[in-house]
């Protein structure tokens, strides 16, 4: 079931009077120097089916229509070649080498750390590399190091939203459009009760995890064709999963972002605790615990999303002489159905 996307543009002018300022180093390399009085301007997106695939993002809403968060940042690399020629994005020493760009929601800009501009030679372009989220540790875009959150109930969610984006041959005065692609697989739990009934769980107090997965990937921006991602060596995790406002508090929906992989039949893939104490502990004997087998393989694709939908069963019943305390969910397995206010 492939994500629909929204495309969401935001104009960067990276010349800002503000940023007038003396470029670094970092963006003076070999022989092509700055000219600083042509300031470089991105139309950054989100890319749409019509160019590379769907793509989800890091603020995605129950229609999985996303937009940019307030203090997002992606890194920038370029390297600078001869018109109608070609040119390779290195490890190191590339004339734009991991820029940080931060997204202003209010005014809807990116501003980079440094100014950045159009080589002064003649006959120049430059092809430009971007990926999501920045981090000061990529300082090789052909081995960028990258791994999943494992709590994603939060603001780990949106940072675990791997993506990149390319612009080959801008010419000076052009605007280059980075259309960002999805580079991770998302997963999709639905466990909504109907209205009828009486909720099985009390949402703040209730853990869904994606176990057993892999987490850490290697991207190579300058792999070809898209999605250079490849799963590193390391052991499974489980993830805690991230719950989406659908608008509607009986709904019960919940997404993890994880790399490609293949899931085998008889795989654990959901686990569902709830604390019926409400002190923050799964396994203290106050809380019932339900999971969820893959009956045949699922296999993960990127850019799109896996998405289930469970009934949950109950399979405990309450023991008649457990002690309970004030505040207690009642009864203290299954079906919540009050709060113990005196015993």
């Amino acid at each position: 079931d492939k994500n629909m996307k929204t495309l969401k543009t935001a104009i960067l002018f990276a010349c800002l009077a503000s940023l007038l300022t003396a470029c670094s180093k970092e963006n003076e390399v070999g022989s092509s120097k700055p000219d600083k009085t042509e300031g470089i301007r991105f139309e950054i997106r989100f890319a749409t089916e019509n160019t590379v695939g769907t793509t989800t993002r890091v603020t995605t809403d129950k229609g999985f229509r996303t937009t940019w968060e307030d203090g997002d940042a992606i890194g920038i690399f370029a390297v600078v070649h001869a018109t109608g020629q070609t040119a390779s994005l290195a490890a190191s020493g590339n004339y734009m080498h991991n820029v940080k760009l931060t997204y202003n929601k209010a005014t809807n800009t990116w501003t980079p750390d440094t100014p950045l501009y159009f080589p002064a030679e003649k006959n120049r372009q430059l092809d430009f590399y971007a990926y999501y989220p920045y981090s000061a540790a990529a300082t090789d875009p052909t081995a960028i190091a990258f791994n999943v959150q494992a709590d994603q109930s939060g603001r780990g969610f949106n940072a675990s939203d791997m993506m990149c984006a390319v612009a080959q041959n801008v010419n000076k005065g052009s605007t280059a459009s980075l259309d960002f692609i999805h580079l991770l697989s998302l997963v999709e739990v639905d466990i909504s009760e109907s209205s009828e009934n009486t909720p099985l769980y009390v949402a703040d107090k209730l853990k869904v995890q994606l176990c057993g997965v892999k987490t850490a990937v290697t991207v190579d921006l300058s792999h070809r064709p898209i999605y250079p991602v490849v799963i590193s060596a390391s052991a499974s995790a489980d993830i805690r999963m991230h719950r989406v406002d659908m608008g509607d508090t009986s709904r019960y929906v919940y997404r993890a972002l994880i790399p490609r992989q293949d899931l085998a039949a008889g795989h654990t893939l959901f686990t569902f605790k709830q604390d019926l104490n409400g002190n923050g502990g799964y396994t203290d004997g106050n809380e019932f615990s339900l999971s969820y087998t893959l009956a045949v393989q699922h296999n993960l694709v990127p850019g799109n999303a896996l998405r289930y939908k469970i009934k949950m069963v109950e399979t405990a019943m309450p023991d008649p002489n457990h002690l309970y305390a004030v505040g207690d969910y009642y009864p203290h397995v299954g079906r919540v159905f009050g709060v113990v206010f005196e015993v």
